[in-house]
């Protein structure tokens, strides 16, 4: 009995170890210790590198959203939705395209503190089989706002900046490399 007890308890945390597994990073705020105006400009200067454009852009409120970015089209637009979201499957339509967006704010925290929280707008557009085309929101995966943030923290601060993600749990690690060589640590006994 004890065995089938530790036998379900193992595979119920087997499954939800998996499920977890699947769960993307999105970065939180960045909070940084500069005046509101040098972050805005900062902000300006790193969609500019991207060679992305402002759509729309409120200084006062901190609202900056770019226009829409084509990042792939043709027949790897699969595995690109792969990289930067979740992409749901289709059974009954392929996708042709995929874009995306930031949707970046800034928050005035103090005289020489800033909150910088980056957001980005992922669509596809997904054909069915009778020509009917639609644009569907994809959830972010959390590269580009990583990517954004990093690209952000670098114009900032120089290139030794990075963004502190949390570490990898031990089932989402490889598996070491070859076969072991101990004994197991159970063994079970006819």
């Amino acid at each position: 009995m004890k065995y089938f007890l530790v036998l379900v308890v193992s595979l119920v945390w087997l499954g939800m170890a998996l499920l977890w597994g699947d769960t993307a990073f999105m970065p939180g705020p960045l909070r940084i210790q500069i005046p509101f105006d040098p972050a805005w400009k900062a902000i300006n200067e790193v969609v500019a590198t991207k060679t992305l454009k402002i759509w729309h852009e409120e200084k006062s409120q901190g609202k900056l959203v770019t226009v829409f970015h084509e990042y792939s089209s043709g027949s790897i637009v699969e595995s690109h939705i792969d990289k930067i979201g979740v992409r749901p499957k289709l059974i009954d339509a392929e996708w042709i395209r995929v874009r995306f967006q930031y949707l970046i704010s800034l928050e005035f925290v103090g005289a020489n503190e800033t909150l910088v929280l980056v957001n980005a707008d992922i669509e596809a557009l997904k054909r069915d089989f009778l020509g009917h085309e639609e644009w569907v929101e994809i959830p972010s995966s959390g590269k580009l706002e990583v990517d954004f943030l990093t690209d952000f923290g670098k114009h900032l601060f120089g290139q030794k900046f990075r963004l502190d993600l949390p570490k990898k749990r031990f089932w989402e690690k490889p598996p070491p490399p070859g076969p072991l060589e101990e004994e197991p640590f159970f063994k079970f006994i006819d």
